[in-house]
């Protein structure tokens, strides 16, 4: 009897993986797209192989514009963090060249079972050459910072990429909560939450995906085209001066992010569950 019951056992459980795998086989693959063709549902291990697949690019970055020599030939640098990142929103004519500052997209993952990607966020921003470095040191002009300040022209030209998607986006503005946002400091990316009014988020919605874009918020940050965004070591504000701005200063938003996540429904289907404690 002991015998019989197991093996019921193991026929309901091969069925149920049958279900689900059928389930899951019969969704194209590109309903879990994201950016760049990358998947979301994948196991960690599974993500990480479809990254070296899709040739998507890694690269360190300082999270401050400070940097020295020093720091790089120690084991324990505090503010260099290693990221994949896409071109996708690296436009020519934002680009500075001379002074290394470009608009790479950092990847940055989610999981809320602890097992499989469930979202991706983009965090958005610019790139410059670090300071520190002397002119005798060999990362001098291949060491780069990243800054969570992208001018809001290009921000808009991104969310007009996303309108000729998706089509028209749903703007949520609540003021009764507090902002979620995400800010690189030191290694680490942090998950942050501040109590801000007049912000919104723009939001789309697919079969399997929730798709948000936050514009970030304004902390004074200007961008000067064809020559230099505005500048601080100070971990949050690249400019504190709360002057208006001059007629060659562009407007910049401080914090802006693209969310990509699996809805409940492809939760369901992937049978990936919130973890529970």
């Amino acid at each position: 009897m002991k015998k019989i019951t197991i093996t019921l056992i193991l026929i309901l459980l091969t069925a149920k993986t049958a279900l689900s795998q059928t389930k899951t086989s019969n969704i194209p693959n590109f309903k879990f797209e994201t950016i760049d063709k990358i998947k979301l549902g994948l196991s960690k291990e599974k993500f990480l192989s479809e990254m070296k697949l899709l040739k998507i690019n890694k690269q360190d970055y300082s999270s401050n514009l400070m940097l020295s020599k020093k720091l790089l030939n120690q084991n324990s640098e505090y503010n260099v963090i290693n990221f994949y990142y896409t071109q996708a929103f690296n436009f020519d004519e934002y680009k500075i060249i001379a002074k290394s500052i470009e608009h790479p997209t950092l990847i940055h993952t989610e999981s809320i079972d602890n097992k499989n990607i469930s979202s991706i966020i983009l965090l958005l921003g610019h790139t410059g050459e670090a300071m520190g470095l002397t002119k005798q040191d060999s990362l001098k002009g291949k060491a780069l910072y990243f800054k969570q300040d992208i001018n809001q022209d290009l921000f808009f030209k991104i969310v007009d990429l996303y309108e000729h998607k998706y089509g028209r986006p749903e703007m949520v503005k609540d003021t009764t909560k507090q902002i979620k946002y995400y800010r690189l400091y030191n290694k680490n990316v942090l998950t942050e939450n501040i109590e801000s009014y007049n912000n919104y988020i723009l939001k789309w919605k697919t079969e399997f995906l929730n798709i948000e874009i936050f514009p970030g918020f304004n902390y004074n940050a200007f961008f000067i085209p064809n020559e230099w965004y505005s500048t601080s070591t100070n971990w949050v504000y690249s400019n504190s001066d709360e002057k208006p701005l001059e007629d060659d200063q562009k407007p910049c938003f401080t914090f802006p992010y693209i969310k990509y996540e699996l809805n409940e429904k492809a939760l369901k289907m992937l049978v990936i569950n919130k973890l529970k404690i």
